[in-house]
């Protein structure tokens, strides 16, 4: 059995129990398992719900593994969330007991904290789903039919999801996040009440985007719809201003890498991607009334490659207050284009001293008036407004990556002038905006 890898349980993906066994091998293998899964429990054969469940699952996992053979994926057990879904919760259940109890699957059970403020009923703070990942000798048993985590795609059929009007929860609000044990932990998500016209709004602009999207074909990646998540909710008078990305369910083609994106295809028109650059950063200093010279590339800093320039505003902007080391993702990404030791050649202290001379903007972050979550739910105004008026003016499906829209190549320089409007409209000032 694979040790338990705290980083790796919070890079889990969602699984979404779409895929269906396909090529022969793949019906062969599940028909195989289902059969001998049963036989444990009963005589008869397995019922159709329960081999569709064991489908959905295996497909998932070896999806999961897919160029990390120790990714863990994670659902939720609650009833509710299956509700009208193909996949129903009892059969899934059993499909995962009856692969843990054969050493197919290992699973980590989810969490749940709960807090009493004074006289009043408890409330949930934090939640984290039901974690699964699929054992070795699954995947050994696989490949001797020839399946493995890398070809996943061509032995199962990705079924396609219910109507877009019926995705349950398009609109989501978390509470602040919360520190358990020293370990940093996602906010539940708020009860919404649809009887609130601001709510309702939110929620049915994000139920009209994916009746849109649903008309079109996006090839390439998957994207079974978008949820609209915003954060710290559920105090009074919450106002719906922070956070606020439209997220496409489960990653999807949001969670590619961007040369994975380049391949696309909308309607089986190649796509083009369109960056604003230094988005945030761009916003900020439109927040504090500070000239920016959008054609300037804020990311040149003498003595310092622009990669770890970037790196260390991304981790800056991403954060509630400056950092005091290099963060692992920071690491990562400088890592990806060179081989030397990021805290060794560009120790944090002198890095972020040249950085702030040349953008003194961020010398008080986290103290400031503005925080990260400010400036997402800024950045994704912007970038819903953008996806909105090129399906609702243009009928043009433009697909949201948080700071940049995919288009058909044919459609770009129209998405570039609306992008830019949408920009100037929120912030003030036009963006500099690149085609990647």
């Amino acid at each position: 059995m694979e040790t338990f890898d705290a980083r790796e349980r919070d890079n889990a993906r969602y699984m979404q129990l779409d895929g269906a066994a396909d090529s022969e091998p793949a019906k062969q293998m599940v028909d195989s398992l289902a059969l001998g899964f049963a036989r444990r429990t009963s005589t008869r054969k397995p019922s159709k719900p329960f081999t569709a469940a064991v489908g959905a699952l295996l497909c998932d996992l070896l999806r999961n593994a897919e160029g990390n053979p120790v990714r863990w994926g994670y659902r939720s057990l609650g009833h509710d969330t299956f509700s009208r879904q193909r996949i129903g919760c009892r059969a899934f259940v059993r499909a995962v007991v009856e692969m843990e109890h054969h050493g197919a699957l290992e699973r980590r059970l989810g969490h749940q904290q709960w807090s009493n403020m004074g006289d009043g009923p408890a409330t949930l703070s934090w939640a984290r789903a039901t974690r699964f990942r699929g054992t070795r000798w699954l995947f050994r048993l696989a490949a001797e039919s020839g399946v493995t985590p890398e070809n996943w795609a061509q032995h199962f059929a990705v079924i396609e999801p219910e109507k877009a009007s019926a995705i349950r929860s398009p609109l989501v609000c978390r509470r602040s996040k919360s520190r358990i044990a020293g370990e940093r932990r996602k906010g539940a998500d708020v009860r919404l009440d649809l009887s609130d016209p601001m709510v309702r709004a939110l929620h049915d602009r994000v139920v009209r985007l994916n009746e849109f999207f649903s008309d079109h074909v996006i090839g390439g990646q998957q994207h079974l719809g978008f949820r609209r998540i915003f954060n710290e909710g559920g105090e009074a008078g919450y106002r719906w201003n922070k956070g606020g990305r439209l997220n496409s369910i489960g990653g999807g083609y949001q969670t590619a890498k961007k040369a994975e994106r380049a391949a696309m295809t909308i309607d089986g028109e190649p796509v083009v991607e369109i960056d604003i650059r230094a988005s945030q950063l761009t916003i900020l200093h439109a927040l504090n009334d500070l000239p920016i010279n959008a054609a300037e590339d804020p990311y040149l800093v003498e003595g310092i490659p622009r990669e770890v320039v970037k790196a260390w505003i991304l981790m800056t902007l991403g954060h509630d207050r400056l950092h005091s080391r290099w963060s692992e993702s920071a690491e990562e990404q400088v890592r990806a284009r060179f081989e030397f030791d990021l805290q060794a050649e560009f120790p944090l202290g002198k890095t972020r001293d040249a950085i702030l001379a040349k953008l003194p903007v961020l010398a008080d972050w986290g103290t400031g008036s503005f925080g990260a979550l400010d400036l997402q739910y800024i950045e994704s105004e912007i970038v819903v407004a953008a996806v909105e008026t090129l399906a609702f003016v243009h009928g043009v499906p433009g697909l949201p990556v948080h700071d940049s829209i995919i288009v058909p190549a044919s459609r770009q320089e129209l998405a570039r002038l609306v992008l830019s409007e949408a920009f100037e409209h929120e912030v003030g000032v036009r963006p500099h905006l690149k085609v990647g």
